[in-house]
């Protein structure tokens, strides 16, 4: 059957669509009202003229009504996801007559019914189109209002779908008149209706399971619209398998200073080569960097420092020559010079290509062990009590294996460019390899599953850790507080020093020695400074107040270019999506620029979308008076007993779609608060897609962030 389907959750099956509308009702279907029988059993009801299907379908609840009986057989439809799904159903055989006139009935076989099938509502306004249009003025059509037809009948029945005289057409945009042997309908656009013809809708999707609606849209191709993470230990791929067995083979405990670490192998891939450089590979990069260090003599200072810092913390190493040359591979890494917020740090490049040869190419990423940001964010603001911290330099707390250091090393020479360079050695984890982030999650994760069988401590590391930053909310301010002094002494044995606490609540982290607190909480509970503010996943958090805000990221880009734009959109940094009505509107003037093919530097964009993007742009500076609760409900009904509800809605247009979330709390008293939890928005697509696919993947898609 070559007639696309669609697919509609439902709490313990899904539902094939076959006649699902296009958006907005804006094309009417051949809907009649007809007469079907089968022996002495008869009932009315309405029929789909499909020109295209190929295969007349019935559904289920009519061949009961009917009580017919046929021959099993299995139907093979094709998917909106263009794949093919088998449904096992029946053959059956009824007869149908128009209701007008009920005499004449008309024989249809092998008609297929399955459980799992389904038709869609259909509306005809035959007043409203007559008013509109003077060739349906006179003719018998009947008004239909949201009717659910029971049948479709296809092409295997042309006598019945086919007109029977001239169908009547009207002006470019409105529908034809068509008159059948089951009786006179209605076909074609009805674009003009679209506002009169769809109002405000409200979708609810009631499921339980909770993964079942999930399981029913999990559409591959739709997957990049939403951060989604499905279970990671299902969907990991075969070369994260390999990281895995990695790590779990290879890392090992390392005494350093009395601390006993952890050591973690750099994750090469089964077909990595023994890598080989020469260290005057990198000599022209030492070069350039001192030609420019010299001209600015603040940035050789920070460089110089940052340097003698590795070194005396023991992050890297001086090689004598007689080490150098002992090594059976040897790879050098350039660094340069990176200044981000008044800050200045030594870079180094694991991307640096020589000979076609590129380490991190080589080497596996590994899978994402650590939670999405948004899933720790939604937690985060789940109670009342909220702490949050970091580990200090977490990549640089994981040693790294002696047959991985030679592939770390670099040449330095303090600036003296009549000397040779030195050539130095990681000892630990850089920043730069792209294996880093998950060896350093694995030996967090596995330091805290081999030295606790607390649950509390496991659940925080697994889900309230972002990478190095920890955010967890609580119910009580005495649970929070005693998590923190478990986990800072839990985490300490494996070389991992948490630092910068920060919470809402001061007795939660007021006993912790200076040190350990940040520099905001410093100010807030030793000077009373209201206004001081906590750094949290590029998000502030006023501690005091216990809100969120955004964090003003504005540039000076006088000449608005496609570059420019896209890097002042890239800095509106959303992470819970609080903002998407502000910053949809500035993609959909994006979408609309690239009509034309631009390059990335032409100034010369048109007046009328250049106007709307200054106009967007001038709004900016409003964004850092934006506020909202850090928690979803207050103290009060932050209790165990309270009910909570999510509520999710969904939504549109011709131009974006989206959807938003909001948590709904009530108490035993009745009372009830509602916060905001999350939104999502795209453009959407110069190819029109059907609102039922795309609304349903973003419910979904949002709904199982709140449980990842």
């Amino acid at each position: 059957m070559n007639r696309a389907v669609t697919e509609a959750s439902a709490p313990a099956s899904a539902v094939l669509y076959v006649d699902r509308p296009t958006c907005e009702n804006k094309i009417l279907l051949k809907v009649a009202k007809v007469l079907l029988r089968n022996g002495n059993k008869s009932m009315e009801a309405y029929a789909i003229l499909d020109d295209g299907s190929e295969r007349t379908i019935i559904l289920h609840k009519a061949v009961q009504r009917l009580n017919l009986k046929g021959q099993p057989e299995a139907l093979v439809l094709r998917t909106v996801r263009q794949d093919t799904q088998t449904l096992h159903g029946a053959a059956v055989t009824f007869t149908v007559s128009s209701v007008v006139n009920p005499r004449k009935a008309f024989r249809i076989q092998s008609a297929f019914t399955a459980n799992s099938l389904g038709l869609a509502e259909h509306t005809h306004p035959v007043k409203v189109l007559q008013k509109k249009y003077k060739h349906l003025v006179g003719l018998p059509l009947q008004h239909l209002y949201k009717v659910k037809p029971v049948v479709l009948i296809g092409s295997d029945c042309p006598h019945l779908i086919t007109p029977i005289e001239p169908v009547r057409l009207g002006p470019p945009g409105g529908p034809a008149a068509v008159r059948t042997r089951l009786g006179g309908t209605l076909q074609g656009p009805a674009q003009e209706l679209t506002s009169r013809l769809s109002p405000q809708q409200c979708l609810f999707t009631s499921l339980w399971p909770t993964n079942d609606l999930y399981a029913n849209v999990h559409f591959p191709q739709f997957l990049h619209i939403l951060p989604y993470r499905n279970e990671k230990v299902l969907t990991r791929s075969k070369q994260d398998q390999e990281s895995i067995q990695l790590l779990q083979d290879k890392t090992r405990r390392v005494d350093v200073n009395k601390i006993q670490r952890y050591a973690t192998p750099l994750l090469r891939a089964k077909d990595m080569p023994g890598l080989h450089a020469p260290k005057e590979a990198v000599l022209p990069q030492l070069r350039g960097i001192e030609y420019h260090l010299n001209k600015n003599p603040d940035q050789a200072a920070a460089y110089q420092e940052e340097i003698v810092r590795l070194q005396q913390a023991g992050y890297i190493t001086k090689l004598t020559p007689e080490q150098v040359d002992c090594s059976k591979e040897s790879w050098y890494i350039p660094h340069h010079l990176v200044e981000h917020n008044e800050k200045k740090s030594v870079v180094f490049n694991c991307s640096f290509a020589y000979q076609g040869h590129n380490l991190n190419e080589y080497l596996l990423p590994g899978p994402p062990l650590s939670s999405s940001l948004l899933s720790v964010l939604l937690r985060f603001r789940e109670h009342s009590i909220a702490i949050s911290s970091d580990i200090r330099g977490m990549f640089h707390q994981v040693r790294l294996l002696p047959e991985d250091k030679p592939l770390l090393r670099f040449i330095w020479r303090d600036l003296q460019r009549d000397k040779a360079p030195d050539v130095y050695e990681w000892q630990v984890l850089p920043f730069g390899t792209t294996c880093s982030q998950c060896c350093a999650t694995y030996a967090l994760q596995k330091h805290v599953l081999d030295h606790s069988e607390s649950e509390d401590t496991q659940f925080s590391v697994e889900k309230s850790f972002y990478v190095d930053n920890c955010l967890q909310s609580f119910t009580s301010s005495e649970t929070a507080k005693d998590l923190v002094d478990r986990l800072r002494s839990l985490l300490s044995s494996g070389g991992f020093d948490l630092r910068q606490w920060a919470s809402n609540d001061p007795s939660v982290i007021s006993h912790l020695p200076a040190d350990a607190q940040s520099q905001s909480s410093i100010l807030w509970l030793s000077k009373g400074y209201q206004d001081a503010q906590e750094s949290t996943l590029g998000l502030h958090w006023h501690c005091s107040s216990d809100t969120l805000s955004y964090k003003q990221r504005q540039a000076d880009h006088p000449l608005p270019t496609m570059r420019s734009i896209y890097q002042i959109l890239a800095r509106q940094y959303d992470p819970i999506g609080y903002i998407v009505p502000f910053t949809t509107r500035a993609k959909v003037i994006v979408q609309k620029l690239w009509d034309k093919k631009r390059e990335w530097d032409d100034p010369r964009l048109p007046e009328n979308l250049l106007n709307l993007w200054k106009a967007w742009e001038s709004e900016l500076d409003g964004l850092q008076h934006i506020v909202l609760p850090r928690a979803y409900c207050s103290k009060e009904l932050d209790q165990s007993t309270s009910m909570r509800q999510i509520h999710i809605f969904c939504d549109a247009s011709e131009r974006a779609y989206g959807s938003v979330a909001y948590l709904r709390t009530e108490n035993l008293e009745g009372i009830v608060e509602v916060a905001f939890v999350t939104g999502r928005s795209r453009v959407a697509p110069k190819k029109q897609q059907t609102f039922h696919v795309w609304s349903y993947v973003q419910h979904s898609q949002v709904h199982n962030s709140q449980k990842c």
